[in-house]
């Protein structure tokens, strides 16, 4: 079932300079907003590995997901057009 409409706790982080770091783990019901950019930071300790997976109703609107690094270049992307976008760094 569709979530209902709340405010985004994580906002606003709709800017490289303005993302909002997220610790390690699950978390959940993030709000997207359609048409809008989101931006997360996250540290990761040098010999580890990055997992991040975003799970969502394709028929309500498609995500994509990039993995940025510190200089804001791609590292990694995810454009498929299923329930789940996912990238492993």
């Amino acid at each position: 079932s569709p979530l209902a409409a709340t405010t985004d706790v994580l906002e606003p982080n709709d800017s490289s300079a303005a993302a909002r770091p997220l610790p390690p783990g699950v978390t959940p019901r993030v709000l997207l907003e359609a048409g809008a950019e989101d931006y997360y930071r996250v540290d990761v300790p040098a010999q580890h590995e990055l997992r991040v997976g975003v799970g969502f109703q394709h028929a309500s609107g498609d995500v994509d997901l990039e993995l940025l690094d510190e200089r804001g270049q791609v590292v990694s992307s995810s454009r498929g057009t299923t329930n789940v976008e996912s990238v492993r760094v």
